[in-house]
């Protein structure tokens, strides 16, 4: 089968866990046999195709006013970028040619940001079947995370529900529809999504290589407790390190807590978070490898302040075999019921230890890639009105 699949993002471009996810996908479809084009936007003024690992990508430039992945831009700007983006008329030349040259049976979007939904219009005109996999909320509006200001926004406001009619009604041309978690196709059908799509959950496919393990120092009195991922609100840093020094205050002089902490985020923000909590010496990594990261550390914590669909992260310390303990919202409370050294944040005990490491299959890259397989097939066999 001939399968186009279009990212906002892929190697070596990444922001966030989306970017690895659709990586590690297209190169297992590959391995099963299918032949795999991808559809991607970079921060070049060229088209530029190469091959990696079999797969067949195609960089285009953005179609819009500037590269969304830099520095801040002025408000009226920033609402610019985000009207072209409703139906970007430039991005769907650039898939038209793409779909005419390779004639794919289908096309799989995932996060459509700097494409926008005008690649369903280009594939449902070319009589591509069409799979959609909702990794953030982009299609529920201008928002792709739907938190701001410290708390979660409500899709069902007048603006989101105004902002969202365009796209909304294009889901209609979808054949298929996943969500990387069964919360992220619960909320986007409730919504009035994809009324007319067959909907899955599949989860990202996490794989992990062997983790060298440092010896603990708990039996010295010390306690590594650790956060990875960006240092910001939605995924709560602030509450991260109250949750330490609470956990400080709990346990007393007899152990000793040290944050450990990989990834980035903004300057103000950190300094800010940090001088007002005052939790003493962290231990900071900067942008790491999450092998290296795991190694550090005891516990790991993620006090997630959004609805995060899936919880990449999450997976990677858990199937490393870690206590990991989270505030369960989104589809990261769905880990909960599968891996049993996941639990929630208030149930926090240092002495926890993991009886068993689990990798359950439903995160293999074959099992993902087989799962899509059949909703690749599901989505050539619907008839179209």
């Amino acid at each position: 089968m001939k399968v186009l699949i279009v990212n906002t993002l892929y190697y070596p471009f990444k922001v966030g866990g989306a970017e690895k996810s659709v990586q590690l996908l297209a190169e297992a479809l590959v391995r099963i046999g299918h032949q795999v084009h991808v559809a991607v936007v970079h921060d070049k003024k060229n088209y530029i195709s190469v091959e990696l690992n079999g797969v067949n990508v195609n960089y285009f430039p953005i179609r819009n006013l500037y590269w969304p992945f830099g520095a801040k831009k002025p408000v009226l700007l920033k609402f610019v970028w985000h009207v072209i983006d409703f139906f970007n008329f430039k991005a769907k030349k650039d898939i038209d040619d793409l779909i005419s040259q390779i004639k794919p049976d289908v096309v799989h979007t995932n996060n459509l940001s700097c494409f926008s939904v005008s690649v369903w219009s280009s594939a449902y005109k070319n009589k591509c079947k069409i799979v959609h996999t909702a990794r953030d909320y982009y299609l529920l509006g201008p928002n792709s995370t739907l938190f701001r200001n410290n708390k979660c926004i409500d899709p069902q406001s007048y603006f989101y529900r105004i902002s969202s009619i365009l796209k909304k009604y294009n889901s209609k041309k979808v054949d298929c529809f996943v969500g990387v978690s069964q919360y992220m196709v619960n909320v986007h059908k409730a919504l009035g999504y994809f009324n007319e799509a067959a909907s899955f959950s599949v989860y990202n496919s996490v794989e992990m290589a062997g983790v060298n393990r440092l010896p603990s120092d708990i039996n010295n009195g010390v306690i590594r407790v650790g956060y990875i991922g960006r240092l910001e609100e939605q995924k709560g840093y602030g509450n991260f390190l109250q949750f330490v020094k609470n956990i400080q205050s709990k346990i007393g002089e007899d152990y000793k807590v040290i944050p450990v902490v990989a990834g980035s985020g903004c300057r103000k923000y950190i300094n800010i978070v940090e001088s007002s909590l005052n939790v003493g010496a962290i231990e900071k990594l900067g942008y790491t490898d999450v092998n290296n990261f795991i190694s550090k550390v005891d516990h790991v914590v993620f006090p997630l302040q959004w609805n995060e669909p899936f919880g990449r992260a999450i997976v990677e310390c858990a199937v490393a075999g870690k206590p990991v303990w989270i505030n369960p919202k989104g589809g990261a409370a769905e880990l909960l019921a599968i891996f049993p050294n996941v639990n929630p944040m208030d149930e926090f005990s240092f002495s926890f230890c993991v009886r068993e490491v689990l990798n359950p299959d439903v995160f293999s890259s074959k099992f993902v890639a087989m799962k899509y397989d059949e909703i690749y097939k599901h989505a050539l066999s619907k008839l179209r009105i």
